[in-house]
């Protein structure tokens, strides 16, 4: 589902004409990040719930886990980080969970984007007096701004800015955009197939809406959340070559449709640099990543949740490396 994430500042770079830019840019939903703050979840709150949901046992023998935060690393002109968001929040629901976390680095030195996605079942320390949680529990407890917070003090790298849809906008905006064409392994059209009528076949299947949903949410078939991430940035690849081959007229059409169903804390200013740089460096997708990166966390079970614990230290190494180009 977070494909149209990423889409959204594609489109918004065909589309830097004059009033069209203006008019689309105000259809997109906004957040107010000082009143986001106001909505946080109490620490008190956050550890009541954990405590209700886990058997006594468990959470008392939860470990005393020791965290070596990385540095912070210092903010750059020509490397923009934006984070896609995309909400696990059904209709009637208000802020949920982060069902898919991809850090998005544009590189106006190299002209390329790149993608590394975070594991939402990450075990990791959060901001203030919040108890340690899976890193997809920030979103609902304070939002945009209490996920960045996180992922600069956890991993040393800061956010400079936020998009994010739930599954209605993704369905609404695939709907306008499909099909795409992807490829499935053998073991992945069976879970395609199952309960349907699709008749996908191994190799490259052209998808509609409902087909790249659930293609972007599987995790019952190879390696769960691991290759659930990657079909994620398969998708976001398949959306930006397809946007960069449609017309003017039918991009302002498919903006003026999508854009509502996004939410950004960005300004139009701020986006205006981001299609600048999109038109101006011809900008394409390269390599993409995801973290916790193999052989740097360990499984454990914790207050009754299987997640994964990250050595913070290494993955920020490899994180500066893949976004700033050090090595780790």
């Amino acid at each position: 589902m977070i494909l149209f994430l990423f889409l959204m500042l594609v489109l918004i770079a065909t589309l830097a004409i004059g009033w069209m830019m203006s008019h689309s840019l105000n259809r997109i939903g906004r957040v107010d990040l000082e009143k986001e703050q106001q909505t946080w979840i109490a620490p008190e709150e956050v550890r009541q719930s954990e405590t209700a949901a886990a058997p006594a046992e468990e959470t008392e023998s939860a470990p005393e886990l020791i965290w070596t935060r990385p540095e912070v690393k210092e903010k750059t002109q020509n490397i923009q980080n934006i984070l896609l968001i995309g909400q696990d929040r059904r209709p009637g629901e208000g802020r949920a969970r982060s069902d898919s976390m991809i850090l998005c680095s544009f590189n106006a030195d190299t002209g390329k984007i790149i993608l590394t996605s975070l594991m939402r079942d990450m075990y990791v320390p959060f901001p203030g007096d919040y108890i340690d949680n899976r890193i997809n529990a920030a979103y609902p407890i304070g939002g945009m701004s209490f996920l960045d917070q996180l992922i600069e003090e956890d991993f040393g790298v800061h956010v400079d800015g936020n998009v994010e849809v739930d599954f209605d906008g993704f369905l609404q905006a695939m709907a306008m955009l499909a099909p795409l064409d992807i490829e499935l392994k053998s073991y992945e059209v069976g879970y395609m197939n199952n309960g349907n009528d699709w008749h996908m076949q191994e190799g490259v299947n052209s998808m509609n809406a409902e087909q790249l949903l659930r293609y972007a949410r599987m995790r019952y078939a190879g390696h769960g959340d691991w290759e659930r991430t990657e079909r994620q940035r398969v998708v976001l690849r398949a959306a930006f070559e397809k946007v960069k081959g449609l017309s003017i007229r039918e991009l302002t059409e498919l903006a003026d449709a999508l854009l509502p169903n996004f939410t950004t804390d960005l300004t139009n200013p701020e986006i205006l640099r981001y299609v600048y740089l999109l038109v101006t460096r011809r900008m394409s997708i390269g390599e993409t990543y995801r973290l916790p990166v193999d052989g740097s966390y360990t499984e454990q079970s914790i207050r009754g949740m299987a997640v994964l614990v990250p050595d913070l230290e290494q993955n920020s190494e490899y994180l500066h490396a893949y976004i700033y180009g050090s090595q780790p």
